[in-house]
């Protein structure tokens, strides 16, 4: 599990993906897989109706819900002064369902324990959590189960975009078409003014920290730090100070990383 805590997504574009999106027609749909994820959403809404707000942010290529959960002891469907607002999104790599997986069962642990768990009760009744579960609805369905050494089914969306390299750089434009699901997060992000974000993804076990760009250094060989660089290593740290694994996993033949965390434009070149 990868998990990158972000105020905002921006993405540098690697310059394969410029040419012109092309719809792959060879790849089978399980549009059942879609379906029974929209009715576990609506179960939990229907369960816990007080305390969660169902909405979906826009459409994908192929007229699929972007569905987000929201979560709040009172008012979920509200913006409330001074009750900040805190996203996580998943599955943006559509090939990725352990990270659907891992915030479906987030909520349903947060709506089931508010009453015994202590810091359940906490976010509950001072933030208002949106999950975005599936934010490339069209690249899960194309998606094959237990393919875990070939992600490439089902990470692009439906016009064969990786979703990942689909947002403008703030230094430089993408070349590739603007997506319908990339237009959709984006009016999402500037609509709620959120607080605290984070981007599960599945592979790499590390935590992915935010910074800022610099133009003329798209690999982040120099070090841009944001004034809140400390801050965002101290939270990091925090999150792998209770996952051991990832704090000491080292990979022989493999990238590793020190405490479990990293600058993500030092690592991937992306720019969150």
């Amino acid at each position: 599990m990868v998990i990158a805590a972000v105020l905002v997504v921006f993405l540098t574009v690697d310059q394969t993906l410029c040419e012109p999106a092309r719809p792959r027609e060879d790849v089978k749909i399980d549009a059942h897989r879609f379906h029974a994820f929209e009715s576990k959403m609506i179960e939990l809404r229907n369960v816990n109706p007080n305390k969660t707000y169902l909405y979906s942010i826009g459409k994908s290529i192929e007229n699929r819900d972007m569905w987000v959960l929201a979560l709040a002891n009172e008012k979920p469907d509200e913006t409330v002064s001074m009750r900040p607002d805190v996203k996580l999104i998943a599955t943006l790599n559509g090939a990725q369902a352990q990270s659907k997986n891992i915030l479906m069962q987030l909520a349903d642990y947060m709506l089931r324990n508010q009453n015994t768990d202590p810091d359940v009760d906490f976010i509950m009744r001072n933030t208002r959590v949106h999950l975005l579960p599936v934010a490339n609805p069209d690249g899960m369905v194309r998606s094959v189960e237990n393919l875990c050494e070939n992600d490439t089914l089902g990470r692009p969306n439906a016009n064969n975009v990786d979703m990942d390299q689909n947002f403008n750089d703030f230094f430089k434009c993408i070349k590739s078409p603007v997506q319908p699901e990339t237009k959709a997060l984006a009016t999402w992000f500037h609509h709620h003014k959120f607080t605290l974000s984070a981007h599960i993804h599945t592979g790499n076990v590390v935590v992915y920290y935010p910074f800022d760009d610099y133009p003329g250094s798209p690999d982040g060989s120099f070090y841009s730090a944001t004034a809140y660089d400390n801050e965002f290593k101290a939270m990091s740290l925090d999150y792998t100070a209770t996952h051991p694994y990832m704090r000491k996993l080292t990979c022989p033949g493999k990238r590793n990383f020190t405490n479990g965390i990293v600058r993500l434009l030092a690592y991937a070149g992306f720019n969150f």
